[in-house]
């Protein structure tokens, strides 16, 4: 096996062809792993750290594997941000991680010899990275921990959206049908889906001036150097591509919420909600839920995800726990 240092924004450019294939073999296939989140976030977010993305290939075929890294002093990190990056994770095939691992780690051995640290974030539970870093790891000489990152609630998708309603709690059931007639008063009341580029372009201004004015976290948020074209890069790259959602609620005009979805393969998963504080007392945000479930329950979708954070209303939606998890391992002596 082959691995190859990526150390320049040429060099992972030319990654476009091939990234995103290999994703498609890998069992943590999501769009936090796509090759259009990783270069937004990169030209945006990466601060100062240096690219080290480490391709792997098989001599002789086209089986490729994947560690999108960086590199800050002698430390090698996830290319992600608790705050953006919901999901992150290695991109090898299906089956054949532990191989990588061991390959990864001799690598460190013998070409990177002064990386001394690897600090992973936000790895879903149901990753075998879970199951074969640390002991691959230990394995050659380095020690570390996994630890609990946040809550991810999910929910699986039944057939039809009476068959979800039923399945909700009764407590649950009562309260989204009370909270959707009370927004239902409203005038005018307009659910409007938009997924074009050109669409998806013009309306993140409106989605981003809703949500600075959510709250003063909000503006803290969206005041952080490269937040905002971060998020026009992404949403763009995204609705190019055909994985994204944005759904606004108008009453006579007037914005009253807005969710922002990544739909990608059979999951929708629920990325930021914005909304108006004058119609909070409405929950518009449940109604925009409530819309967004039905129609990828219609188009046969398997799953939502509700994505990072424990708040209430995710489980009154009925989703289940789920959780993700950060590791940090640390050379130590190899063994003879």
């Amino acid at each position: 096996m082959k691995i190859r240092r990526i150390e320049s924004v040429e060099d992972f450019e030319a990654l476009e062809r091939i990234w995103n294939a290999a994703l498609k073999s890998c069992a943590s296939d999501r769009v936090f792993l796509t090759f259009e989140w990783f270069r937004s976030w990169w030209e945006n977010l990466s601060e100062k750290h240096a690219l080290e993305v480490l391709v792997f290939q098989d001599e002789g075929q086209d089986l490729y594997g994947i560690a999108p890294l960086m590199r800050r002093g002698n430390g090698l990190f996830s290319m992600a941000s608790q705050e953006v990056t919901d999901y992150s994770d290695f991109i090898f095939p299906r089956g054949q991680e532990n191989r990588y691992f061991d390959e990864l780690f001799q690598y460190l051995k013998t070409e990177l010899t002064e990386i001394n640290k690897l600090e992973l974030i936000n790895i879903p539970a149901s990753s075998p990275t879970l199951k074969y870093l640390q002991p691959t790891a230990e394995g050659h000489g380095w020690r570390g921990r996994i630890e609990e990152s946040e809550e991810t609630p999910r929910l699986l998708l039944p057939a039809s959206y009476e068959k979800y309603l039923a399945g909700l709690k009764r407590k649950c059931r009562h309260e989204l049908r009370r909270k959707l007639r009370k927004v239902e008063t409203l005038p005018e009341l307009r659910d409007v889906r938009y997924v074009t580029p050109e669409d998806i372009k013009s309306r993140m201004v409106d989605f981003i001036s809703l949500h600075q004015k959510s709250g003063p976290d909000k503006q803290r948020f969206w005041g952080k150097p490269g937040m905002e074209s971060f998020f026009h890069d992404l949403t763009l790259a995204c609705a190019q591509k055909g994985w994204i959602e944005l759904r606004f609620l108008y009453s006579q005009e007037q914005a009253l919420a807005a969710l922002l979805s990544f739909v990608y393969g059979d999951i929708v998963a629920f990325y930021n909600m914005a909304f108006n504080r004058e119609f909070a007392s409405y929950s518009p945000g449940y109604y925009l839920f409530d819309r967004s479930l039905r129609d990828a329950i219609s188009e046969k979708k398997i799953e939502a995800d509700f994505l990072r954070g424990s708040e209430k209303y995710k489980y009154e939606f009925g989703a289940l726990k789920s959780k993700i998890y950060n590791l940090v391992l640390e050379r130590g002596v190899y063994p003879e």
